[in-house]
């Protein structure tokens, strides 16, 4: 079973042999014994839906950066007890497999939304 709630994602791009990572948000919610996934990373937005099967959560996404469709992909997620460990690959991606690690974070959504209010704040 998946935990839902906010993951940490650190990701490696497709084909990145030079340790180029990435960091981002993970956003899971149960419906209906499916799972809704959103990844912020950066400016970046992604959105998605899956199943979970034999402890894999398999999700086909999408780039909805801008409101526009930019690209489309599949994900795979092995369930382990730390959180999630992905590897996909995307339409445009020419053939080149990424892979991401998430690791489930106890604050909520709104928990986050009010952390950053009070940042702007201080700041």
């Amino acid at each position: 079973m998946v935990r839902t709630g906010v993951y940490d994602l650190v990701g490696s791009a497709p084909g990145a042999d030079t340790g180029e990572f990435y960091r981002g948000t993970v956003f899971i919610r149960e419906y209906n014994g499916t799972y809704d996934l959103r990844w912020e990373i950066g400016d970046q937005v992604q959105s998605g839906i899956g199943l979970v099967d034999n402890g894999v959560l398999s999700v086909s996404y999408m780039d909805t950066t801008g409101n526009t469709i930019n690209d489309v992909g599949i994900v795979s997620y092995r369930i382990t007890p730390e959180g999630l460990e992905g590897i996909w690959i995307s339409q445009f991606g020419g053939g080149a497999i990424g892979y991401e690690w998430l690791t489930w974070n106890p604050l909520t959504r709104e928990d986050l939304d009010q952390a950053s209010v009070s940042i702007e704040v201080v700041e």
